[in-house]
């Protein structure tokens, strides 16, 4: 194969090297019966004559053979110069192939980054999640201890009044006894003084117990109100965040047309997928590149110019086949990333329309509803928001069925 490029280059065949050679000997031969022998020039000089005919018949050969080197001179000539550009354009073809490479390494690292924040953003929505079911359960504790406190609160004002009674009660029938029994005789039989000082003693003494009492049920009510003031904030607090918290999860559900969590995962493992085989394509652009520096020193390294063709014509060759498998491969690795950026273009139009909730749900406290209610939606709204989903359904799974397209091609 590197003798018939090698004639293609130089524009010879091999039949007709073998004639050249053979004429070349034969001008050799032609030269040597050209050039008068000593014995001829010493019979000329004794007098003898040679031919002139046949010395004019040599000297036009050999201008004829010379000026067929020329014409040969110029023409190979010609043929360098034509594989000096054919290099040249090989050169400038490779350096363009590296501009690509460099432009696709950059789209990939951009593709990667994107990628990241998605899982970030996967991880984000299972954190919230698990806080969703975490405050769900501060709130069943604070509504269950809510319920508890109020009954406290209704046992200890029970209490309370049994105990305000009972009191109201002894007193009544301490001062009945005291006025009826054996006391009334003994402060009659004393002064005035020492009886009105005694049922002074008795009233004074039973009134400030009956304070003391009832000022310490008064605290330890302004504390059980104060517990509830604090339990029903608190579960006011926790109810707006699960509200928010299920209003994302529910925009989360309606953006992936109602599909669960799981599906979201399943995403996420194919675009880790898609992320591995633009690593492999990476890969592969390198080792092309590789393969071409290599060439460029076997180039640069060429010394003979007959060795120096024959490296030249298998490198035209390789530097070819090269060329076209990279040109596959760049063109399969632009399938790819034109499906991937649909996805991806689908998949950013998404996480635009889910930020302002986020941020509204982080920064906002959400409005208090009750457990059993669920804001309102307009129908027109909720229309509004079902086609650009369904649209956005479709561009994805357009940019999908493209790579994996391209990936079968492959």
């Amino acid at each position: 194969m590197s003798s018939a490029r090698l004639s293609d280059l130089i524009g010879l065949e091999p039949d007709d090297s073998g004639q050249q050679l053979t004429r070349e000997r034969g001008s050799d031969l032609t030269r040597s019966a050209a050039t008068p022998p000593r014995a001829a020039v010493a019979s000329s000089k004794n007098g003898f004559k040679v031919g002139s005919n046949d010395i004019v018949v040599d000297n036009s050969f050999v201008e004829g053979r010379l000026a067929a080197q020329n014409k040969e001179i110029t023409m190979l000539r010609e043929k360098l110069v034509v594989v000096s550009v054919r290099l040249k354009a090989a050169m400038q073809e490779s350096l363009q192939i590296t501009a690509s490479l460099e432009v696709k390494d950059n789209r990939i690292e951009l593709q990667q980054m994107k990628i990241r924040q998605l899982e970030k953003l996967a991880g984000q929505c299972e954190l919230q999640a698990r806080e969703i079911q975490n405050v769900r359960t501060k709130l069943e504790d604070s509504e269950r201890r809510h319920a508890s406190c109020k009954e406290e609160l209704q046992q200890i004002a029970g209490l309370a009044a049994k105990q305000a009674l009972e009191t109201r009660d002894r007193g009544v029938q301490t001062e009945d006894q005291f006025l009826d029994g054996e006391g009334l005789a003994f402060v009659t039989s004393g002064s005035g003084w020492k009886r009105d000082a005694w049922s002074g003693t008795v009233a004074t003494v039973s009134a400030s117990d009956l304070q003391q009492q009832m000022e310490d049920q008064q605290v330890q009510i302004a504390q059980f109100q104060n517990e509830h003031v604090n339990l029903v904030a608190e579960r006011n607090m926790f109810r707006t965040k699960s509200m928010a918290l299920s209003r994302e999860l529910r925009s989360l559900v309606r953006a992936n047309n109602n599909r669960s969590l799981d599906d979201l995962k399943t995403q996420l493992a194919e675009r880790s997928s898609l992320q591995v085989e633009l690593a492999s394509v990476k890969a592969d652009a390198k080792r092309k590149g590789d393969e071409l520096v290599e060439l460029k020193c076997l180039l640069n390294s060429a010394g003979d110019k007959d060795k120096g063709a024959k490296r030249l014509a298998a490198q035209n060759v390789k530097l070819q086949r090269t060329v076209h498998q990279l040109k596959d491969s760049l063109s399969e690795a632009r399938d790819q990333i034109d499906a991937v950026k649909k996805i991806n273009s689908a998949l950013a139009s998404r996480l635009h329309c889910l930020q302002p909730g986020t941020r509204g749900s982080i920064v906002e406290p959400a409005p208090t509803f009750p457990l059993t209610s669920l804001p309102f939606l307009s129908s027109d709204d909720e229309d509004d928001d079902d086609d650009d989903d369904e649209e956005e359904d479709e561009e994805l799974k357009d940019g999908i069925a493209e790579f994996r397209r391209s990936l079968v091609g492959k």
